[in-house]
C-alpha cells in the first residue's frame, strides 16, 4: 500500500493513500516505532531504547513522500527515518483497523450438536498433512471450544505429540501426561474410579487452570464409560440473562478449590464464573468434586448457594449436555476454560478403558493460527 499524500497538524500527521483512504497518526506514536537499529532490533523487534529517554513531544522538522514511504526528520534525530506505507497502513490504529484485528480469531459460538457428523469433527492424518486443514481445525477449536479428531493412531503419546505440535506441553501436578486408568481400589483422584464423573472444569485449583487439552482413547472396551461435554460458557451467558443476581453472586464469591490428593497441596480461590475488565465471561470454573469447604462472609452463604445450586441444574440437564462415545483411536481437543466433561460410570471388570490427557496453553493455539495463516496466504492481521 503506498502514500498518495500526507498533513501534518500540531499533534498528528494523517496519510492519503492512492486508494482513497486515510490514517491518522500521533507522532509520540510515529516516535517510539522509530524503525532504526538503534530504537527496534532488526531481528526480534524488540525496543532498544527506554520510552523515558524519548523526546516527551517530538515534533518532525521534516516530512515527504518517496517511492509511497513516509519519510520523517525528527527534531531530536539527524538522519531520514522511512516508515514504509505498507507498515503504516498495516499497523493502523483506526477503529476499522483495529476492529479487524479483533475479528482475526473467530468469534466463540455457542453449539447444540449432537453428533460429531454434525459439529466439528477432522481426520487426524488430513490435518498432518494439510495446513490449511490443520488451520481449519483450529480456527473450528476457537469457534466451538472443542474438535474431534478422528484416526488417530492407537497407542500411547499421541495427546503429548498434539501438544508439542502446537508448542509445547505444559507439565502440571500429573506430570507432562495424565494416564487415565480405572484403579477403584487406589484411586486418588474420581477420574480413576469408575464412578459416575459430572461434568466439570480441571485444575480449578491452580490459580491458573491449564485451558487446552488433549485426551486421546487408546482403549474403551469396558460397559458403560461413556463421554459428555457441556459448553459451559454459553450456559453461563444463558444464565446472566435469566438469572442476573445468581449470576452476579457467582461473579463475585470466592470458592476454595483444592486437589484430591497427591504430592502437592494446590489451592485457588476464585469464583465460579470469571469475568475480564470488560464484564466478558473469561473462564467457568466449575468442580462440584474439587470444590472445598465455603468460607465467606455470613450474608453471601444462602446467597452463594441458592445461585450455584441454580447454576449446577443448568450444567447438569441432560438437554444441555452432549454425550458421545470414544473410540480407540479417537482424541478431544476442548478449551477447559469453556467446555466441562465427564463421562458416566463403568463396569472395569467388563473390560480396558485406557485414555492419555496431556495439555498446552491457548497462546499456542492463537501462535500457530498466526503462523499458519501466514503460510497458507489467509493472514488477515499484518500488524507487526
Amino acid at each position: 500500500m503506498q502514500i498518495a499524500d500526507v498533513r501534518t497538524e500540531l499533534d498528528t500527521l494523517t496519510v492519503t493513500w492512492h486508494d482513497g483512504g486515510e490514517d491518522t497518526y500521533h507522532y509520540v506514536w510515529l516516535r517510539d516505532n522509530l524503525l532504526t537499529a538503534d530504537n527496534l532490533d532488526p531481528g526480534t523487534g524488540e525496543r532498544m531504547l527506554n520510552f523515558d529517554e524519548l523526546p516527551e513531544r517530538p515534533r518532525p522538522t521534516s516530512t515527504r513522500i518517496e517511492s509511497g514511504d513516509l519519510l520523517i526528520v525528527w527534531s531530536d534525530t539527524e538522519s531520514t527515518c522511512r516508515y514504509p506505507g505498507v507498515w503504516l497502513r498495516g499497523n493502523s490504529y483506526s477503529p476499522a483497523a483495529r476492529r479487524v484485528r479483533r475479528n482475526f480469531f473467530p468469534e466463540p459460538l455457542g453449539w447444540t450438536f449432537t453428533d460429531w457428523s454434525e459439529g466439528p469433527c477432522f481426520d487426524y492424518h488430513t490435518v498432518q498433512r494439510s495446513a490449511d486443514t490443520e488451520l481449519e481445525c483450529l480456527r473450528a477449536f476457537k469457534t466451538y471450544g472443542v474438535v474431534y479428531l478422528r484416526n488417530t493412531p492407537v497407542e500411547e503419546g499421541i495427546a503429548e505429540a498434539l501438544c508439542t505440535q502446537l508448542g509445547y506441553v505444559r507439565e502440571v501436578a500429573f506430570g507432562r501426561v495424565r494416564e487415565i486408568r480405572s484403579d477403584p481400589a487406589n484411586h486418588h483422584n474420581v477420574a480413576f474410579s469408575s464412578d459416575e464423573v459430572n461434568p466439570h472444569a480441571d485444575a480449578v485449583n491452580y490459580l491458573w487452570p491449564y485451558q487446552v487439552q488433549f485426551l486421546h482413547c487408546i482403549a474403551n472396551d469396558a460397559r458403560g464409560g461413556d463421554s459428555r461435554i457441556v459448553d459451559a460458557k454459553s450456559m453461563a451467558e444463558q444464565f446472566r440473562q435469566d438469572e442476573p443476581v445468581h449470576f452476579s453472586t457467582l461473579a463475585r464469591v470466592l470458592v476454595s478449590y483444592r486437589i484430591g490428593a497427591g504430592g502437592h497441596d494446590l489451592r485457588a480461590d476464585a469464583p465460579v464464573i470469571e469475568l475480564d475488565k470488560n464484564a466478558n465471561i473469561r473462564m467457568v470454573r466449575f468442580s462440584n468434586q474439587q470444590r472445598r469447604t465455603l468460607s465467606v462472609a455470613h450474608v453471601d452463604v444462602v446467597a452463594f448457594f441458592d445461585a450455584y445450586r441454580a447454576f449446577s441444574k443448568l450444567v447438569n440437564n441432560r438437554k444441555n449436555q452432549f454425550h458421545f462415545r470414544f473410540a480407540p483411536g479417537d482424541a478431544l481437543m476442548f478449551d477447559n476454560h469453556r467446555i466441562l466433561h465427564g463421562r458416566t460410570s463403568f463396569e472395569p471388570a467388563t473390560g480396558l478403558r485406557h485414555l492419555q490427557l496431556a495439555s498446552t496453553d491457548l497462546d499456542m493455539v492463537d501462535s500457530r493460527i498466526r503462523m499458519l495463516s501466514k503460510q497458507t496466504g489467509d493472514a488477515q492481521n499484518t500488524a507487526t
